[in-house]
């Protein structure tokens, strides 16, 4: 096994990108993070610990060095915002969702975050690109065989350290454990008549479409023919509330936009985030976290070296 550790925002850009794809980092000066890597044959898993960043494979880093990797990202600890050009979710501990190499996404780590990866060449998985695509950035929210692949590899990194061989086989081992959870994503999305696959529907809804300035909750309902209340009861026995989690969705893709980069504007963050206007979401951004936008981001920005 591979120990390697980082110090700086550009130390881990490169470790990041040499370890997995080319990928864009965004973190604070005196970050520090560490990658444990197991390579088995064509199959690797790796165990990331890091400080609050942002790890991304963006439109530039897929035109200038193609990949057709797929990596499965487990968040062991913490929490994690997963987000695409259209959609962010917020992964806890024990949820995972499937990145494509050759598709835009992004990773903000909370600190202390830890997230166990499983990377492969798309060759390995005996799968389509269109199911691939259509998992690409999905969360896989606690599942029972995302808990095991999760258990393996764990396995496999407590016994490296301790010198076993984890060859071909292991990396095939992990590359079935993949395929089903997988496909247990698959049976999820076809599963539509209980109440845990409806408040993953409306869930999913809202996390797909939470940019819309135009999305309500009473759109939303009437977009998936379901009544206000009924939405209001799935969210209910979640201990949340539908409104509550819209506008959670949009704060926290603020709170990347702000910290991630000094041009954009409380405005333009407030419009890319979905809000309807600046001061509506100021508004929200300060009960949330008891400060303005624009103090909340001299705290918080991240400056690549």
């Amino acid at each position: 096994m591979e120990v390697m550790e980082a110090a700086g925002p550009e130390s881990w850009r490169r470790l990041c990108s040499e370890t997995f794809v080319p990928l864009e980092t965004v973190a604070d000066t005196d970050f520090v993070g560490r990658i444990e890597h197991v390579q088995m044959g064509g199959v690797t898993i790796s165990r990331v610990t890091c400080g609050p960043c942002v790890v991304g494979r963006s439109r530039r880093a897929i035109r200038s060095a193609p990949r057709s990797d797929v990596l499965f990202n487990v968040v062991d600890r913490g929490s994690t915002l997963l987000s695409t050009s259209r959609t962010a979710s917020v992964l806890d501990a024990g949820h995972a969702a499937l990145c494509a190499a050759d598709t835009e996404y992004g990773l903000g780590m909370q600190a202390p975050a830890v997230v166990l990866t499983l990377q492969l060449d798309r060759s390995l998985l005996p799968i389509a690109d269109d199911r691939i695509h259509a998992a690409h950035a999905d969360p896989l929210r606690s599942t029972a065989r995302v808990a095991v692949l999760r258990h393996f590899m764990h396995g496999v990194l407590a016994g490296s350290a301790l010198g076993e061989d984890h060859s071909m086989p292991y990396g095939l081992i992990a590359r079935d454990l993949l395929l089903l959870a997988l496909n247990e994503h698959d049976e999820a999305s076809d599963v539509v008549a209980n109440e845990d696959s409806a408040f993953v529907m409306v869930r999913t809804h809202l996390e797909r479409h939470f940019t819309d300035a135009d999305l309500t909750i009473d759109q939303m309902t009437r977009r998936l023919k379901v009544s206000r209340r009924y939405v209001e009861g799935l969210f209910a026995r979640q201990g949340l509330s539908p409104a509550a989690y819209l506008r959670s969705l949009r704060l926290a893709r603020a709170q990347v936009i702000l910290a991630g980069s000094s041009s954009a504007s409380v405005a333009e963050a407030a419009r890319l985030s979905g809000f309807s206007d600046s001061a509506t979401f100021s508004r929200a951004f300060r009960r949330a976290t008891g400060l303005t936008p624009t103090a909340w981001r001299r705290d918080h920005q991240l400056r690549p070296e």
